[in-house]
């Protein structure tokens, strides 16, 4: 019977974090890293805030869970392109995507607002840097159909393409045009030609 109950608690606790987290990312959409605080995360969400300080330590905590999310949905899209039959126009197809989609964006500068503060924390920095390594290395791995085709080390592939990503988005957060997606098509082309 304890074991049940146990169980049970369990899954109630993996399910509100899972709510929070959902939650979370949207706030963090909506309002930013800044913007957006404890209690308003807590009430959106439907919780107290004692239910987001039982699963994560701080806003920067429950925000890098977040990160981890988002970073895990991103390399399946990276993975799944770089692994198509014409994976060049894929690829672009998922820059375009991306830097046209307002969400993408507005977590784009959540993420920099982050970025940014976090640099100012010698801890919350180091936590920073091993996951960017995590998904560097992650990245580095789906892209490895495509920089197969390139004269680079798969390496040094994944980081210009992941470059070239995002500074296409900062461009478009700046000043908003359409037509950048042109430039990761021309980028490409050298890597891979």
């Amino acid at each position: 019977m304890g074991t049940d109950l146990a169980r049970s608690k369990g899954r109630r606790r993996a399910a509100t974090r899972e709510q929070v987290l959902t939650s979370a990312e949207t706030g963090f959409l909506e309002r930013g890293f800044h913007g957006a605080s404890v209690e308003w995360l807590a009430s959106r969400a439907g919780y107290t805030t004692g239910a987001i300080y039982s699963s994560f330590r701080d806003k920067a905590g429950l925000f890098l869970a977040v990160l981890e999310r988002r970073h895990q949905a991103q390399i399946e899209l990276w993975r799944a392109a770089a692994a198509a039959d014409d994976a060049e126009h894929a690829v672009v197809a998922l820059v375009k995507g991306q830097i046209e989609d307002p969400m993408y964006l507005r977590w784009f500068i959540a993420y920099h607002e982050f970025l940014a503060s976090s640099m100012r924390d010698p801890e919350l920095r180091s936590t920073l840097r091993t996951q960017f390594r995590h998904f560097s290395h992650e990245f580095e791995v789906a892209m490895q159909p495509l920089a197969s085709s390139s004269s680079l080390p798969a390496k040094e592939f994944a980081e210009l393409v992941r470059a070239a990503s995002n500074g296409l988005a900062l461009f478009e957060v700046i000043e908003q045009t359409d037509d950048r997606a042109d430039l990761m098509t021309a980028l490409l082309a050298r890597l891979t030609g």
